[in-house]
């Protein structure tokens, strides 16, 4: 996303689609066209962070989460969101454009890896879990990295595309895809590569988007809408 890139007011969390699928995929579609002059960043403060994390399950109702007291811890965690997003996004742009993984954002996704690792332990009934002292502001960007890391050695990975909704001066209410690009175009959101689908940036609004192609979905139900190929 371009430095000299503006910041419009974003919409409504209850607005923001999840067509990603994936968690990981739904949070690095939270910049609605990264290429643009004036970008919409969902999570431009850490409310609507904790909104969106709540409404994407990144976080669930019993984490019991600690919130950061400070404004200068809010700001910190708000950084690290900023960071890893970016990375995601970098990891997963190489991925479509079958080109090596970034070396810079390939040891940010490590260390967040290693920090959600580190958060959890074998209980007796043989699963992970997250300790207390991991459940912090942070546990949604482990959630989200551990999802990434599954994404990324999945083979169904190289299945990623990005959206090829065609432009429109005004997109549908809650849409998060971006205007058509070619496969090297950095800013668009991930999809998973199925046959062409009307997306709501070029639907009516009295029409229904249809589902995903399950190209890449997990054998879980299909997730809302935001832009990248499913699973979670």
């Amino acid at each position: 996303m371009p430095a000299e890139n503006r910041h419009l007011p974003p919409r409504p969390i209850a607005a923001i689609r999840l067509d990603g699928g994936r968690l990981c995929l739904d949070f690095v579609n939270t910049i609605h066209d990264r290429g643009a002059v004036e970008v919409e960043d969902y999570l431009q403060q850490p409310q609507r962070l904790v909104e969106w994390c709540a409404r994407a399950g990144a976080l669930r109702p019993d984490d019991g989460v600690r919130a950061p007291r400070t404004a200068r811890e809010r700001a910190a965690l708000m950084r690290e969101v900023e960071t890893l997003r970016r990375h995601l996004h970098a990891l997963f742009a190489a991925r479509v454009d079958d080109l090596p993984l970034p070396a810079d954002a390939l040891r940010g996704l490590d260390r967040w890896l290693h920090r959600a690792w580190e958060g959890q332990s074998l209980g007796a009934d043989g699963q992970l879990h997250w300790r207390a002292d991991a459940r912090d502001a942070r546990l949604p960007l482990k959630r989200i990295a551990l999802g990434a890391l599954d994404l990324l050695g999945d083979p169904h990975a190289s299945r990623l595309r990005r959206c090829a909704a065609a432009p429109t001066p005004a997109p549908a209410a809650g849409c998060s895809s971006t205007p058509a690009r070619t496969s090297a175009a950095a800013g668009a959101p991930w999809k998973p590569a199925a046959p062409p689908r009307r997306c709501s940036a070029i639907a009516r609004a009295d029409e229904r988007r249809p589902a995903l192609a399950p190209c890449c979905t997990s054998a879980a139900a299909p997730a809302p809408n935001t832009g990248f190929p499913p699973s979670r």
